[in-house]
């Protein structure tokens, strides 16, 4: 299950108070969704790594690998967790 206020939080707080770039919008919609996913399929609160491994597998499936990147994550997500 996605946590819906997370997705928002991640990504409208990014968009719209941190980065209203509109060319960034995309990594920031794919961060949001991915973000809490980790504690789902990995089962632990750790979540952070295994999120990014989610995302970077769905980034390679939708042929997307520019954004494949440990820092993609680390400069969107990290922040907000420390």
């Amino acid at each position: 299950m996605i946590n819906i206020k997370t997705m928002y939080t991640v990504f409208f707080l990014n968009c719209l108070l941190i980065d209203c770039e509109k060319n960034n919008e995309e990594k920031y919609a794919i961060a949001s969704v991915f973000h809490d996913v980790g504690i789902w399929t990995d089962h632990t609160f750790d979540y952070l790594d295994p999120s990014i491994e989610q995302a970077k597998i769905y980034l390679t499936e939708i042929k997307k690998t520019r954004l494949v990147r440990r820092n993609f994550f680390d400069d969107i997500l990290a922040p907000q967790n420390k």
